[in-house]
Formats: C-alpha cells, structure tokens, sequence
C-alpha cells in the first residue's frame, strides 16, 4: 500500500475516534488547517515568480524608513532579495527578505525633531547604521539593516501572521490576516507594496482585520466565559511578554533563521544536527551557542578555530571559548576572518 494513502486512513480513524471522544470536529479543523496552509502557498508562489522577475529587471527601488515618529532615513536602496520557506511540525512560514543599504553609500536624515535628536541617532546606531555628522541640521547616515516580511501559518485561529520589519517603519508591525483575503488583488498590492508603488496593502490588511469574521469570532470567544483573575494576570503577562520580545535574524546563503527572546538557544557548525547549517570547511562540527540572556543575544564560540564577528561600522573582533554580546547588525564568521572573498558570512540582524 502507497505510504501516504496508508497514512490518510489511519489519520481518518484517529479524527474520528477523537470526534466521538471529545465532541470537536477534527474534519473540519483538519480542513481549516489545509485553507491555511493553501494560502501560504499561494504566497510563496507569487513572491518565487516575483522574485524572479526582479532578479531579471532590477527596478531602481528608493525606500524612506520612519524612525519611531522622531525622523526619517531617505533613499535607502533595497538589495540581496530572499524568498524562504520553513516547515515545522505545526507552523509554516513564508519569508521575503532584502538588505536596506544607503544609496551612494550615505544617505541622510530628514524631518529630525530636535528634541528627540538624541534619541533618534540612538535608534539608528541600533539599527546597525553608522551616523556622521556634518552640522547641526544635516546627518548623513551609511551602512545597511535587514528588511523582511514573514507570513507564518496561525492553525488554532484559522489565520496568518503577518510580521513587517524595517519596511517604511522601523517598528515592528503585525497584523492578523483571513486567507480568505490573499486573492488576486492582495497579492497585487503586495508586489506594488515591495516595488514602493501606489498601493494599498497596510491600508486593506488592516480594513480586512477589523472586517473579518473569524478575528472578530475569536474576540467574541474569549469573553466567554468570564476570565478569572488569574488568567488575567498571566493574559497580561503574555501580552507585555509578546510586546518586549526581541528578536534575531541570520542569513546565509538562502536560508535565514529566526531566533526570539522566548527561545533557549540554537547550534551553529557544520554538522547537520545543528540548528543552523554553515558549510564552510573551517567551520567546527557545533561551532558556537546563541542565546538570550539579560536582554541580549550572546554568541558563545565553544570550536577549534574560533568566531570572528564585525559589528556594522565597528572593528572585526576575534572570540575563542568566549561569549559576546550581539547588537544592532553586522557579521559572523565561523573559523576564518571576515572578508569580501569569504562565502560563508552569516549576516545577522538584532530587532
């Protein structure tokens, strides 16, 4: 018997047998599952054959980036497009990456509110760029910031999760979307959104949000019944939780990793045991630990030849059997000094 046909059976008996165990239709929770999954795939198609075509033209594309209502960084030129899929046993994602570099090497602040003058350079140094002054009223900016949209399946809620970084704004946005929704015209408005052409794809996922049933079914099933005030609390904890969490990504090659402050660690080396692959020949089998601690992201080199790490804008520095502390962007390398001929640099990115 066909492995796949065998194994549709036997996951039809078990829905069945947990229908009549516990009252819930798992047919049709199956089936919400699949209307999820479906969606994201049809994202994934359209931004594979996107991305190929903009690999081909190489549309000039200027992005203004918002920082935090205290100014604006002009003519940030998008570069290095990634697509990604990532299947777990429960969630799939969909990623669409791209560098942010300053066009013509440096670009310039704008709309900068004098009384927040300070804040706003902060903002931008953790951002990974590098500021220089010229006076009082011009700030020239150089380096780059890893942009991304990621689409990752919600099966409980029957939704995606929409998550935007560093495109237009530099504070990370989520949305909740109806797959439903992702017909022809949202997908349209989604290659004007990364194109920066007329559109209106925040503007429709936001309008689809409050409209949709489902989302709205949902708040409508969490009044039901009356919370106690435990559960309050902990809703509470997990909201600020959610609000404060920070996050992680890598990038090499195609793939790009994700790491948030809930997570315990993830392996880097050469060995295909670990969380993330780098295959380079210099490269230990577990090379080094990422992890998150009092509120950073800590590299751990535990291999033979050593980590080498270059902040963006600061100086390479050399870990062996050591920890360091991650911050705004810049790059890792796993054995061998960071330079323009090495293949294997993974990018990484703190948000």
């Amino acid at each position: 018997m066909d492995a796949l046909e065998d194994l549709k059976k036997q996951a039809k008996r078990v829905l069945k047998d947990r229908e009549q165990a516990t009252g819930k239709n798992e047919s049709l929770a199956a089936f919400r599952h699949s209307e999820v999954t479906n969606s994201l795939e049809k994202i994934h198609e359209y931004l594979n054959a996107f991305l190929e075509q903009l690999r081909i033209v190489n549309p000039p594309i200027e992005i203004n980036l918002e920082i935090n209502d205290t100014g604006r960084i002009d003519s940030l030129v998008p570069g290095n497009y990634r697509l990604y899929t990532e299947n777990t046993f429960d969630q799939l994602s969909v990623g669409f990456s791209f560098i942010l570099q300053c066009n013509r090497q440096r670009c310039r602040l704008a709309d900068i509110k004098e009384t927040e003058r300070d804040m706003l350079k902060n903002k931008v140094r953790h951002l990974g760029l590098e500021i220089s002054s010229r006076s009082d009223d011009e700030v020239e900016i150089s380096g780059q910031l890893s942009s991304s949209l990621v689409f990752r399946s919600n099966y409980a809620r029957r939704l995606i999760n929409l998550t935007i970084s560093n495109i237009l704004s530099s504070e990370l946005q989520t949305h909740e979307i109806d797959p439903d929704s992702t017909d022809e015209a949202f997908l349209n408005n989604l290659g004007n959104y990364l194109l920066q052409r007329d559109n209106d794809f925040i503007e429709n996922v936001v309008q689809q949000e409050k409209n949709s049933s489902y989302i709205q079914a949902y708040i409508e099933e969490q009044d039901e019944p009356e919370p106690t005030l435990t559960e309050m609390m902990e809703s509470s904890l997990v909201n600020n939780l959610f609000k404060d969490r920070q996050q992680l990504y890598l990038t090499y090659h195609e793939r790009i990793k994700e790491m948030t402050s809930r997570d315990q660690s993830i392996i880097l080396g050469r060995s295909s045991k670990c969380d993330f692959i780098v295959e380079s020949d210099c490269s230990s089998r577990q090379h080094a630990i990422l992890t998150y601690r009092r509120g950073k992201f800590i590299i751990s080199d535990q291999s033979t030849n050593g980590t080498f790490i270059k902040p963006q804008g600061g100086k390479e520095i050399y870990i062996h059997r050591e920890d360091y502390p991650l911050s705004g962007s810049g790059f890792i390398s796993l054995g061998e000094s960071i330079s323009v001929d090495n293949e294997h640099l993974v990018y990484y990115s703190c948000q």
